[in-house]
């Protein structure tokens, strides 16, 4: 019992640790559906996630811009902005790669892989 607490603390405490990757820009490298991935098209060629450090954000999704604050809670990250709220689930982050689950209005849920700018 007392491994499996450890383990459990470990596992914890590196997923907190790795949070720390997350403010900086990101740009968007591929997309995957349905086990499908593809490099990024026409309409998301010049998509990018910055968080910020203060809890601001500004994107560029499908070509629409956004931005707002954001709050990292758990596994997920919460957006919000004038005009709508939406969530992004974190499967994880580290220095090279940040993976995100969206579900579109179609309820089509599209994971996004970004890498660092450079």
């Amino acid at each position: 019992m007392k491994l499996f607490t450890l383990v459990l603390l470990a596992a914890f405490g590196s997923f907190l640790n790795s949070s720390e990757h997350l403010t900086q820009k990101w740009v968007l490298a591929e997309l995957e559906e349905f086990g499908d991935k593809w490099s990024p098209g026409e309409e998301n060629k010049d998509d990018f996630v910055e968080l910020n450090a203060d809890g601001t954000y500004l994107m560029i999704l499908y070509g629409e811009e956004k931005s707002g604050t954001f709050i990292h809670k758990g596994s997920a990250l919460h957006f919000t902005n004038n005009e709508e709220k939406f969530f992004w689930k974190l499967i994880s982050v580290s220095a090279n790669e940040l993976l995100v689950e969206y579900q579109q209005p179609s309820l089509i849920r599209t994971k996004l892989f970004f890498k660092p700018t450079e």
